[in-house]
């Protein structure tokens, strides 16, 4: 790396203002459990932000989380209080986007700002409604809203903890034997996970059918890159995949109800 300068802030308003610097290019570390090659990184400058407290999870009194950038893959894994919010979806999707040592060095700040990796985790925080929260400029937390979903992850992947080619997360909120809230979410028939925003809107309002689930399933097709292939996988076995998966996930969800 042609790093010609490291700083380490004590308050956010000097990070924002170094972050804020055209010249030099000056970036903030964050730590992905994909680590990319130093070689690809154009930065001049790095910023530490390790001295701003960025590394809690605190659970409000309305039941909404907030998690800092900075927060360990592997905090958010022991968090007892995540094990009981929304079935549980952040801490399984966390404890699957790397081994032990990685979770423990990488943080969820170089999951948001990593193109590759994670996807799991990705594809929860989008079926959660997460919101990033900037303090001076740049992102300090992540804010779940209270809420209580039916969740479930399906995925396929080479291996148990390998990378998923293709994984679906889904939440549900049900009143009254009604879908009232869906989150359909996917990795691996785009180059970023995506919401499928068709197969919500037909889950949404209505008892959850066979039919209607495989509808909701099929619509996960028409989202899908075509051109998105890579050596574990084509597109076409992708997009198959999707909507075995989303049909699976939504069925799991449902079920969950059943049990509590």
């Amino acid at each position: 790396m042609a790093l010609r300068e490291y700083h380490r802030p004590k308050e956010p308003k000097s990070a924002s203002q170094l972050l804020r610097r055209t010249q030099p290019i000056t970036k903030a570390i964050y730590l992905s459990p994909r680590p990319s090659a130093l070689h690809n990184r154009k930065w001049e400058a790095a910023v530490d932000l390790s001295n701003l407290g960025l590394d809690r999870i605190q659970t409000e009194s309305d039941g909404s989380v907030r998690i800092g950038v900075l927060t360990p893959l592997q905090d958010i894994v022991d968090a007892q209080h995540l094990k009981q919010y929304a079935g549980g979806l952040l801490p399984k999707c966390a404890h699957i986007a790397g081994h032990l040592g990685l979770r423990n060095v990488a943080n969820i700040g170089g999951v948001l700002t990593t193109e590759k990796g994670a996807p799991e985790l990705r594809l929860a925080l989008l079926a959660l409604d997460a919101r990033h929260i900037s303090t001076d400029g740049f992102i300090t937390e992540l804010r779940l809203p209270a809420q209580t979903l039916l969740t479930s992850l399906h995925r396929v992947a080479r291996t148990p903890l390998d990378e998923a080619i293709v994984a679906v997360a889904v939440a549900l909120r049900r009143e009254d034997n009604i879908v009232t809230q869906a989150r359909v979410t996917v990795s691996g028939i785009s180059s970023t996970p995506v919401r499928i925003k068709t197969s919500e809107e037909i889950l949404t309002s209505q008892a959850l059918t066979p039919s209607l689930i495989d509808k909701a399933a099929a619509a996960t097709v028409s989202a899908a890159d075509h051109t998105y292939d890579d050596y574990r996988g084509s597109s076409e076995y992708r997009r198959e995949m999707a909507c075995l998966l989303t049909r699976r996930a939504v069925e799991t969800a449902w079920q969950r109800e059943f049990k509590t």
